[in-house]
């Protein structure tokens, strides 16, 4: 599945930017009654997404099938054969991890409009936290995409698939690419026809990170390639200034 890499990363950024949230609640029995702990919203290739965070008590093994049975109910179907994404949010490739008890990643379709669920419950908790984002289809529309983009650096012509959030003054772009030859030597050449220059950072077989400096812009870059695609990951944050 070529998009594994794509959706897997794309969860982990938005659940990373919205999720570090800690609140108690005493309530019995396992009921999905979640208590809302913050609502806010961020933009996905220029569309906006509506986030909320909450808590609920009861093992987050119990609290799944009693919220999968309500949002079925109200006309929200299962995206992806019903697979937990945690192991591609995380890239675990072993499978004797398991995690299912204190992490679970799913999708919902109701129309055009998709769900994302992240559940986590801290070891030795009677409770569980929960993430649900909610955006339409055409966030991931590509030439919406391109036109809607809002990073410092513009993604290249030849991408298969591109992403761009931004929330406050932290800003995350994914590309994907056709299977690059020389790809360090291709992403370099790419920075330096916008006017960034590239230090890189840490290099192994499997990935590269580079800090990528323009004037005030600063950018932290990783590198990889996963099923025969390359794929870039953006990361830019300016404390001072809000885009």
């Amino acid at each position: 599945m070529k998009q594994k890499w794509f959706w897997g990363t794309f969860l982990f950024l938005t659940i990373f930017t919205s999720t570090v949230i800690a609140w108690a609640l005493i309530f019995s029995p396992v009921r999905f009654s979640p208590k809302t702990l913050q609502e806010f919203q961020t933009k996905i290739n220029g569309t906006e997404e509506k986030n909320q965070i909450w808590v609920n008590e009861g093992h987050l093994k119990e609290l799944l099938p009693v919220i999968v049975e309500k949002w079925d109910k109200e006309g929200w179907k299962i995206h992806g054969q019903k697979m937990d994404l945690t192991p591609a949010v995380l890239g675990l490739l072993d499978d004797s991890i398991d995690l299912e008890d204190n992490l679970q990643v799913r999708v919902f379709k109701k129309g055009d409009l998709y769900r994302t669920l992240g559940l986590w419950e801290p070891p030795g908790n009677d409770e569980t936290y929960g993430w649900v984002g909610e955006l339409p289809d055409r966030a991931f529309n590509p030439s919406l995409a391109v036109e809607k983009w809002d990073f410092p650096m513009a993604p290249p012509p030849n991408a298969l698939r591109i992403y761009c959030q931004g929330l406050g003054n932290l800003k995350v772009a994914l590309i994907s690419l056709p299977p690059p030859r020389n790809f360090d030597d291709q992403f370099l050449a790419y920075c330096s026809s916008q006017g960034f220059t590239g230090k890189l950072w840490k290099k192994n077989e499997d990935e590269s990170v580079y800090f990528l400096n323009q004037g005030g812009k600063k950018i932290l870059a990783f590198l990889n390639m996963d099923e025969g695609e390359g794929h870039i990951s953006l990361v830019s944050f300016d404390p001072k200034n809000k885009y």
